[in-house]
C-alpha cells in the first residue's frame, strides 16, 4: 500500500539519493519558513531536481520523483546563511504540486 502525503519541496539543480548526504545553503525566506515549520512538526521535506526554472526566485517546476530529506546537522555561517547537511531517506513520486503565496512548492 502506498501512502499519499503532502510534502514541502526544495527544488534543486542537484540530486539527493536515499542514504546519500548533501550540503545546502539556505537563505530564501520561503525555505527558512519551511524549515521552521518542519522543525515544529518534526517532519522532513522533499528534494527534487528542477525541470524548469532556477533555484532562486520564482517557483521552479520539480521533477516527478524526489527523495525525502532529513536534516543531520546545521550551522549559521558568518554571513548569516543557514548551512545544512541533509541525508536522503526514501524516494517519492510527485502526483501533483501547488504553490503557496510565498512561492513554496508543495507536493
Amino acid at each position: 500500500m502506498t501512502d499519499t502525503v503532502s510534502l514541502p519541496l526544495f527544488p534543486l539543480h542537484a540530486v539527493l539519493l536515499p542514504g546519500a548526504a548533501l550540503g545546502l545553503r539556505v537563505f530564501e525566506r520561503r525555505y527558512l519558513d519551511m524549515l521552521r515549520e518542519c522543525s515544529r512538526q518534526e517532519s522532513n521535506f522533499g528534494v527534487c531536481l528542477i525541470l524548469d526554472g532556477e533555484e532562486v526566485g520564482a517557483p521552479a517546476s520539480p521533477a516527478a520523483f524526489g527523495v525525502e530529506a532529513r536534516i543531520e546537522d546545521f550551522d549559521v555561517g558568518a554571513d548569516g546563511v543557514l548551512m545544512l547537511r541533509l541525508r536522503g531517506q526514501r524516494r517519492f513520486h510527485v502526483l501533483r504540486t501547488r504553490v503557496r503565496d510565498n512561492g513554496l512548492v508543495l507536493a
